[in-house]
């Protein structure tokens, strides 16, 4: 085996950690929340249904399909269930990525690349970013080549899986230098193309409650970041730049690629506009200390990396938490049909239509879906209200469960409203320390 290889395990080896830590303290559930989405839908991608029967109680999942074909023609190829083969999806992507960081730039940037907190979070699971980050970096690969049609096929590719990830990326290789406006045309072309085409199919996504839910502060949304935030932002574990690898970039700032700072700016300026763009922060500047890597002294390069290695496993041990408990798992619906639907926090949607194989009244999809700015003040009545009207909305929603989580407390609580599900006098069927499930028969 050959250094390139054993690199090559290395990266993927360590990516995959946090869920063996997951599974090593008896979870085996797989890292994320919009992953079981992510992955039921692409079992169902892969196998001829385009249509989803369980989120808001049945809705066609508007999303570009190139994920969905990556993680279900895995699972198929490895002959696995569509949840293991997305436990391995992220390390794999987040290994090949490595080996494009080496041929971009050296194998010092491929450590810079595994140590950074942001590419712990984007690869230790399989997020809906992994397979374009990969795609773009191919067409990055290919573009300092100078092989236009190639490049152009992977961005397009990355566009096709994230289109988000593929206007970055497009962004970056137009700091690299596109050429003429022919070319740059067709690199635009090839990114909005899978957006475009979704958006004259169902027209633009509108705003509705759940957005304006989802942009609690911390969160990814498309309000501005205030100061504060983005402040804290590099101490936030979910996609923190460490300090280290910052203060690494500017001391190599006497040896920098203008081209690189000119993209870290400019992502730094996105993020301030936009709060959901803060992920692609600590990669702008990851990308930036990459450039300047192999001119660093040995010394200087190893202090680096030791001072990177405390954030990187904070966020190795913070990744390995996120997932349904085992507390979360035991109150799933032990019986019934996947036709009955679960009432719950928005949040954990997902995680309760992969668990208990059932329908639910709200999951953490925001766009395209049927009657959100309705089916959120719904919820927020039924929660809250505690009345003839809560009973009223179950029965006319055909809801068969309501699960309350003891986190759900806090939650209304941040709106100045209190649970009152307690006075429905709905059935108990399991009580546990992490919530309760009712039924509403």
């Amino acid at each position: 085996m050959n250094r390139e290889h054993l690199l090559f395990l290395f990266v993927f080896m360590s990516f995959l950690l946090p869920q063996v830590l997951r599974v090593g303290l008896g979870n085996q559930n797989i890292i994320g929340y919009p992953t079981y989405r992510l992955a039921r839908v692409s079992d169902l991608f892969v196998h001829g249904s385009f249509y989803d029967p369980l989120s808001y109680q049945g809705s066609f999942p508007i999303y570009p399909p190139g994920y969905f074909f990556v993680l279900g023609t895995m699972s198929v190829a490895l002959q696995t269930s569509v949840y293991l083969a997305a436990a391995l999806l992220g390390p794999l992507m987040g290994a090949l990525s490595s080996v494009f960081i080496s041929k971009l730039f050296n194998r010092r940037a491929t450590l810079l690349f595994v140590l950074t907190p942001i590419t712990m979070y984007l690869f230790s699971h399989a997020g809906s970013r992994t397979i374009p980050f990969l795609f773009g970096l191919i067409a990055l690969y290919f573009h300092r080549r100078s092989r236009t049609k190639l490049s152009l096929f992977f961005i397009f590719l990355s566009s096709l899986s994230h289109p988000e990830v593929a206007a970055v990326f497009l962004l970056l290789l137009a700091f690299e230098g596109l050429g003429n406006l022919k070319r740059s045309l067709a690199f635009a072309a090839a990114v909005s193309l899978p957006y475009m085409t979704i958006v004259l199919l169902f027209g633009l996504p509108a705003q509705n409650s759940l957005h304006v839910d989802y942009s609690l502060p911390g969160r990814a949304s498309l309000h501005p970041s205030t100061l504060d935030e983005l402040v804290s932002f590099f101490n936030n574990p979910y996609a923190a730049i460490s300090l280290p690898l910052l203060l690494l970039a500017l001391y190599s700032f006497r040896d920098f690629d203008k081209k690189y700072l000119l993209f870290l700016l400019t992502v730094l300026g996105m993020s301030l506009i936009f709060q959901r763009f803060r992920i692609y922060l600590g990669l702008a500047v990851a990308l930036f200390a990459a450039t300047t890597s192999a001119k660093l002294g040995a010394r200087t390069f190893l202090i680096a990396l030791l001072f990177m290695v405390p954030y990187m496993v904070e966020e190795m041990l913070w990744m390995s938490s996120i997932g349904p408990s085992q507390c979360f798992v035991s109150l799933m619906p032990d019986s019934g049909t996947w036709e009955e639907t679960v009432i719950s926090n928005w949040a954990f949607g997902h995680w309760i239509e992969s668990l208990a194989d059932k329908k639910t009244f709200m999951d953490g999809s925001a766009e395209y879906v049927p009657d959100a700015n309705r089916r959120f003040a719904e919820f927020m009545a039924i929660y809250t209200y505690g009345n003839a009207t809560s009973l009223r909305l179950l029965e006319s929603n055909s809801i068969d469960y309501l699960l309350l989580l003891q986190s759900d407390y806090g939650y209304f609580a941040a709106k100045g409203l209190s649970v009152a599900v307690e006075n429905l006098g709905l059935e108990v069927l399991k009580n546990k320390t992490c919530g309760v499930l009712y039924s509403t028969d």
